[in-house]
């Protein structure tokens, strides 16, 4: 199977492009996590390695500017991901096809570098908009994809303070997943909170 990917970037002003992106790509049917690394030529098997690999289509246009003098990167893009031949089938005794068709449109933005000598920031969001468009199982259609968050945020920033003393701290944040295909059972979200505060003693050691 061969995979490619096109792109062209314009820049308007020196401290910004914008981008056009398009690739493709391909994973073989083997479920090793699930059922171990044997094979198995029967047409319900889940390694039947006869099965044709599934194909995904990626569409990305963004956004990427530089400000405060360069120190600040700001970036921006929509994207929508294809899975056009998802392997799918309705009884676990059913042999499986590939006739499904998974789809996510999203958008993500993110900043990171300096906002002053002492001040640094990394920042990101993402929202993803997934849907199970196609499926041999009438339970799956028009569902969530299985593990895949609508809304995702992290925030780590750092502060020089006199004295060799840095303080810092961030967030980050997971939305609620559906742990399967048929939407029955969720993770719920949740906040995972850091904090920093060091002190450099001298070059070559920092607490």
């Amino acid at each position: 199977m061969v995979s490619w990917g096109a792109g062209v970037t314009y820049k308007p002003r020196p401290e910004g492009s914008i981008y056009l992106a398009y690739g493709t790509s391909f994973n073989p049917w083997v479920d090793a996590a699930a059922t171990g690394a044997g094979f198995s030529t029967n047409e319900n098997a889940a390694n039947n390695p006869n099965l044709e690999p599934e194909e995904t289509r990626n569409y990305e246009a963004g956004v990427k500017w530089d400000a405060f003098g360069g120190r600040l990167s700001l970036n921006g893009a929509l994207f929508r991901t294809e899975k056009v031949n998802a392997r799918t089938r309705n009884l676990t005794s059913d042999p499986f096809v590939l006739e499904g068709r998974h789809q996510v449109n999203g958008v993500e933005m993110s900043a990171s570098g300096s906002l002053s000598d002492r001040w640094t920031l990394i920042a990101a969001y993402a929202f993803m908009d997934s849907e199970i468009v196609a499926s041999a199982n009438a339970a799956e259609r028009d569902n969530d994809l299985a593990l895949t968050p609508e809304h995702t945020f992290s925030l780590w920033t750092t502060y020089q303070l006199p004295f060799d003393v840095t303080m810092g701290g961030g967030a980050q944040y997971m939305d609620a997943v559906f742990r399967n295909t048929t939407n029955t059972t969720a993770v719920p979200s949740y906040w995972l909170v850091n904090g920093l505060a060091s002190y450099e003693v001298n070059e070559h050691l920092t607490l």
